[in-house]
């Protein structure tokens, strides 16, 4: 099919044949924050700002303008559709058929309850405590319930070697594929990205969380689909609220084939069922310019009464997100470059470039369960992951990796040709200090040149981070004066730690790679690490071990590890098994090896602590232990 450029006249057509067009011609509001400053010969990272549409019209001019700026040049803008009719709304599915399946499966069903509530047990591990983040098994001490190979959940009673499925959510065949899972009291929450198909030449992807009545844990219920529109990205849960964040992609498209103005407006939708609504132009947030293609959605679920809260999205991609109980940030990389005037060498025309990446921060106010957009800022460099940021006393502290590369474009005019030469590629690590307006107030720049940040945690007034290149430096940074960051202390080991845990009062733990070899640079297997930071001006290593494991999920998702220093457990995947750790008196040591055997996969394999049981879980089955000895009491597969 021949693709054509639609003409700014063409989308312009568009927003007014659009029903849901104009609300306001009025520019909304804009939140905006001061940025920190580069480092070196590093871009600056500029101010960083939001405002909230006035109109469709104002949103389809901004991915306009994107479009003619090289985002894409093969197509117009097409999106989710607006004023859809209703048989194109989220399909959702009931359990029916799980009494049976549960029954046939499990004929002791009906004695699921044991007569008390369990309370200790382990939960998923997240990174701040009492904000829930969704995973493929959930327990609430009672019950497991485990995300299966066919986009199901099997609920499981966990009652040792007597352990046995007494309920189940089958897959549907609708295309979709199951993300992550919560259990809050008698609601299990099944977060599903779909697809519709019904619209050709779109981005029908949907974020669906589904709620389920585990009133009867033999036959959950479906009781409400709300969807957004988007791929998922994360969640959260806080006080039977759920935090919704999801990712859309605005594709371009030819102009002929079969797609109207009329059918496509480029706003992101949410859906109650298969009732479809917009989101407001005042809740979608625009950067003053912008090339991103991408969306960030974001919505507040009640659990209780399944309704929807709130809905936001910013024109733009949030590669990281954090969250505690006062507020929800959403944090994205975007490179940039600058250049100098140009200067005469020889019969050359010469420009400098200096490229880098910048760190957009958004934070949203989560009051009430109501997202409202507080503050935006932005710093150099780039996030590793989630626990890059955290908040204290109202500050945002985050730890980036600054990369910046030089080259200089040399033009002969009379010639009519380009040279180009490279200049220098320089890395370094840094640590900022974010007010509630994320306006930088204190920060500690060029630390470990040629380096890279493997893995950070803070711990209260202390951030500690790991940088890696021949050997680990452990960096340990004051932070009780926030307007002026200190570094106390860089411990220098071979290997790097790729996740660190606080362990206990003085202890961190680190999981990450070891390494060997005259440069220290030839990975030689997984590696336990503990670390004394009793003493944060003067950080050791106590002990580590060498696993000779090769990969372990837990290395890039902290929700693979279970880590109850309480127990003396330290356990994770390993290679094709689950492997149990102690430490005590300084020494680590191997409490046991699980082999996933007896037709059990090794697939997003979770540990579950539930009194003097331990449960080892995969997508098509689940071990049972006893605590005390790690022996195998029961295997149950699905």
């Amino acid at each position: 099919m021949k693709k054509t450029m639609l003409t700014l006249l063409s989308l312009l057509l568009c927003a007014a044949l659009c029903a849901c067009a104009a609300v306001t011609t009025e520019p909304g509001p804009v939140v905006s924050g001061t940025a920190g400053s580069g480092t070196g010969t590093q871009p600056a990272a500029g101010a960083y700002s939001l405002r909230a549409a006035g109109d469709y019209a104002e949103i389809l001019k901004q991915l306009s303008a994107a479009a003619q700026n090289g985002a894409m040049t093969d197509g117009g803008i097409v999106g989710p559709r607006l004023n859809a009719a209703a048989d194109t709304g989220t399909k959702t599915t009931t359990a029916a058929g799980a009494t049976t399946e549960a029954v046939a499966q499990a004929p002791q069903s009906t004695a699921t309850t044991p007569e008390s509530n369990p309370t200790d047990y382990s939960g998923t591990n997240v990174q701040v405590a009492g904000i829930d983040e969704g995973d493929v098994v959930k327990t609430d001490g009672k019950y497991l319930y485990v995300m299966d190979q066919n986009g199901g959940v099997r609920i499981l009673l966990a009652d040792g070697a007597q352990t046995r499925l007494v309920g189940s959510i089958p897959g549907t065949d609708d295309g979709g594929y199951n993300s992550e899972l919560y259990v809050d009291g008698d609601t299990l929450v099944l977060l599903r990205t779909t697809y519709d198909y019904s619209v050709e030449d779109k981005d029908s992807t949907r974020t669906a969380a589904q709620l389920y009545d585990l009133g009867d844990r033999t036959a959950p219920v479906l009781r409400a689909t709300l969807a957004q529109d988007g791929v998922y990205m994360t969640s959260r849960l806080l006080d039977g609220r759920l935090y919704l964040v999801s990712s859309l992609y605005v594709w371009y498209y030819a102009a002929d084939g079969g797609v109207t103005p009329a059918d496509d407006c480029y706003i992101p939708c949410v859906y109650n069922g298969k009732t479809e609504q917009t989101i407001a132009a005042g809740n979608i947030w625009l950067p003053p310019e912008s090339d991103n293609q991408n969306y960030t959605v974001l919505t507040s679920i009640d659990l209780a009464s399944g309704a929807r809260l709130s809905e936001q999205a910013v024109l733009g991609s949030a590669g990281t997100v954090y969250m505690n109980a006062q507020n929800l940030y959403l944090a994205a990389s975007e490179y940039g470059q600058t250049e100098s005037a140009p200067r005469t060498v020889d019969q050359y025309s010469v420009v400098d470039y200096v490229g880098g990446s910048t760190t957009t921060i958004t934070r949203f106010s989560v009051a009430d369960g109501k997202l409202t957009l507080a503050a935006t800022g932005s710093v150099p460099g780039s996030l590793l992951n989630q626990f890059s940021l955290d908040e204290q006393d109202g500050n945002l502290r985050l730890v980036t990796t600054i990369d910046q590369s030089s080259w200089s474009e040399y033009t002969d005019a009379k010639y009519g040709f380009t040279n180009y030469q490279d200049g220098d590629s320089l890395s370094s690590s840094a640590l900022y200090v974010l007010d509630a307006s994320l306006k930088t107030i204190g920060s500690v720049t060029d630390l470990a040149p040629g380096e890279r940040v493997y893995s950070v945690r803070f711990a209260g007034s202390i951030g500690y981070f790991v940088t890696y290149k021949q050997v680990d430096p452990l960096f340990a940074v004051d932070l009780s004066d926030p307007t002026a960051p200190k570094v106390l202390s860089a411990l220098k080991i071979p290997g790097f730690s790729q996740y660190l845990h606080v362990y206990g009062d003085g202890l961190l733990l680190g999981l990450g790679q070891n390494t060997t070899g005259a440069d220290g640079t030839v990975p030689d297997g997984l590696k336990l690490s503990m670390f004394s930071t009793a003493d944060p001006k003067n950080v050791t290593e106590i002990t580590s071990l060498a696993l000779g494991g090769s990969w372990s999920e837990a290395q890039y998702n902290h929700k693979a590890i279970l880590v109850l220093p309480e127990k003396n457990i330290i356990a994770f995947p390993m290679d094709d098994g689950y492997v149990v750790y102690g430490y005590a008196d300084g020494v680590f040591t191997q409490r046991a090896t699980m082999a996933l055997g007896d037709g059990m996969w090794f697939d997003a394999t979770r540990g579950v602590q539930i009194g003097e049981l331990f449960y080892v879980c995969t997508s098509n089955g689940v071990g049972v232990y006893s605590l005390s000895d790690f022996s195998r009491l029961a295997t149950v597969t699905f």
